[in-house]
Parts: structure tokens; C-alpha cells; sequence
């Protein structure tokens, strides 16, 4: 077990995890490609050991695994709809606060166990086919 898991009790973390959740899904600031666990502890008045052990209490690894998850979450949303049909996976990616392509398609791989281009192929609503003039 590791070491910061012993020093802050599962209620402790459990809380804590809440307060994480609710500070980063507040105007979606996960979407930020700036945030950091630095910033959520200064934020949060923890320690980095307690916000890696409510982290984990959550079920990720680690801040950088919970942030991604939330922007695949996001991305999913995204590649469901219509009005992002048009858009790349690049402008996906971006717009959902994943600094480079290469992370967004592992993370949303590790999430969802397929790539986003399968996941706007499955779950996309069907495209509406533009009127012709």
C-alpha cells in the first residue's frame, strides 16, 4: 500500500474526491489544458499525497488518468452530436483540453477500449443529409 494511502482515513478521501469532482466540473475546468494536481491542491488546501489518495479512491491512477478520463467523457459527448460532425479529431481533441493527439487517442482508448473515430461510427447520432439547392 502506498504510503500516502495510510495517512488520510477512506472517509477523508472519500470527501475530498467530492470536492475534487465538483471543483473541476465547475465551468468544466478539466477542459483546461492548463490544469494541474498543483493547482487543485492549493485550491483544495490538501496535500499532494491527499489528493493522490482521493485520486485513487475515485479508481484512477493518478490526477492526470482522472482529468483525461473527464475529457474523454466530454469527447464522447462531443463525437455523439451532430453539430461536431464537421469538426476533426484534432478540434475534438483541443477543444476538449487534451494537449496533443497522440494522448487524446490513448486516453480515450483506455477509457472506451475503441479509438474515437469507432466511437463517432457507433454511438454518433446518423448524420442528416444537407438539403440540396
Amino acid at each position: 500500500m502506498k504510503e500516502y494511502l495510510k495517512k488520510i482515513s477512506q472517509s477523508s478521501s472519500m470527501t475530498l474526491y467530492l470536492r475534487l469532482l465538483e471543483t473541476v466540473n465547475k465551468d468544466k475546468r478539466y477542459l483546461s489544458p492548463e490544469i494541474t494536481a498543483q493547482q487543485m491542491t492549493q485550491e483544495l488546501e490538501c496535500t499532494p499525497g491527499q489528493l493522490s489518495a482521493a485520486v485513487q479512491t475515485g479508481g484512477e491512477e493518478n490526477f492526470s488518468s482522472f482529468i483525461n478520463g473527464l475529457r474523454v467523457k466530454e469527447a464522447c459527448r462531443r463525437l455523439s452530436l451532430p453539430r461536431y460532425y464537421e469538426q476533426k479529431m484534432e478540434q475534438i481533441a483541443e477543444g476538449c483540453g487534451f494537449k496533443s493527439r497522440q494522448v487524446f487517442y490513448r486516453s480515450f482508448e483506455k477509457v472506451m477500449g475503441i479509438t474515437p473515430a469507432q466511437w463517432r461510427e457507433q454511438f454518433g447520432e446518423k448524420r442528416v443529409p444537407k438539403p440540396k439547392r
